[in-house]
């Protein structure tokens, strides 16, 4: 049975000596999506043996919560922003949950 939830990953990789702004910036951002609405989930990790790894989990409840995420004005402006603090451009992988 297919879920209109809407599961993300997104991969980030800093320049090694950026690794800490990166850090800073994806709490500020994971605090400013979980004030989404729609947004279920946020949870961001930082690879304990690559540190300049960082990988967010996040969850809306449905397509348009997702879109209206992808919009957000401010996420648009941090990810503009957060270009100069990165080592290559940032992947996002959309998932459907299988269990």
């Amino acid at each position: 049975m297919k879920t209109t939830t809407v599961h993300m990953v997104a991969e980030v990789r800093a320049k090694p000596e950026r690794a800490e702004e990166v850090a800073e910036l994806f709490k500020t951002f994971a605090d400013h999506i979980r004030r989404q609405p729609g947004c279920d989930k946020v949870e961001v990790f930082q690879l304990s043996d690559e540190p300049d790894r960082f990988f967010a989990f996040l969850s809306f409840a449905d397509e348009q919560s997702f879109v209206s995420h992808l919009d957000d004005r401010w996420r648009q402006c941090v990810v503009q922003g957060a270009g100069g603090l990165l080592a290559e451009r940032p992947r996002r992988h959309v998932m459907e949950r299988l269990t």
